[in-house]
Parts: C-alpha cells; structure tokens; sequence
C-alpha cells in the first residue's frame, strides 16, 4: 500500500466578519472551512457553476441589447397612452409598431425560456 504524498501548503489569512464566517460555516455543513473554501475555489463543478453564470450575464446583456434598440418600453408606453385617451389609430404604421414590439417580446420570452431551460410549451 502506497502512502499518497501529501504536498506542502501555504498558509493564507482571510479577515472575515461574524456574519461572514456564519454564512461559510453554514454553507460549509460538515466539511472544515479551509476544505469548503478550497472546493468552492478549485472544484471543476464549482468552475463550471461560474462559467455559466459569466454565460447568463452575456445573455441578460443581449436581452437589454434587444430592449434598447427596439425602444420597446417606450413604444408600448405610447400605444398604452394612445389607447386611454381613445386616440389609438390603427394604421399600417401602428400595425408595423404593434408587429415589431410583439417580435421583440417573443424573442425576449424565447431567450429567457432558453437560459432557464424550460421549453417553451411547458410556460405557456
């Protein structure tokens, strides 16, 4: 039987608040906080956790992308506006509007049903 070797480690010093230290303790269960802190830090699985949350933030930032340049908000606030006051004229303009506002909604539901990895007849 072969002893594994263990390989020497450099001390660090991590200054915490209670609340911090509780919160790791807590998250920690029944693992010492060095072997909690290391796994979170150094675990392929945790890594990967990371990797897709980079990958969340880049669509979320594609969804505002979409939002902004379709002027969404400020469209259906108009049409919103129009329709109270009972002046909503509908043109092939207006139609245009309501058709690209409604594309733009459904590729926004699309991307977000996609990210949570629900198919889209499931959240009807």
């Amino acid at each position: 039987m072969t002893k594994k070797k263990r390989t020497q480690t450099s001390p660090f010093s991590l200054g915490l608040t209670y609340e911090e230290r509780a919160k790791l303790q807590r998250a920690a269960a029944d693992q010492t906080l060095g072997t909690y802190i290391r796994s979170q830090l150094f675990d392929e699985r945790s890594l990967a956790s990371r990797h897709e949350k980079i990958e969340d933030q880049k669509t979320y930032a594609q969804l505002l992308g979409i939002i902004g340049q379709s002027d969404l908000g400020k469209s259906l606030r108009e049409l919103s506006n129009a329709a109270h006051s009972g002046s909503l004229v509908i043109t092939p303009d207006t139609q245009v509007m309501l058709t690209a506002a409604l594309q733009d909604v459904v590729a926004i539901k699309e991307m977000l049903l996609k990210e949570l990895r629900v198919q889209s007849g499931a959240a009807q």
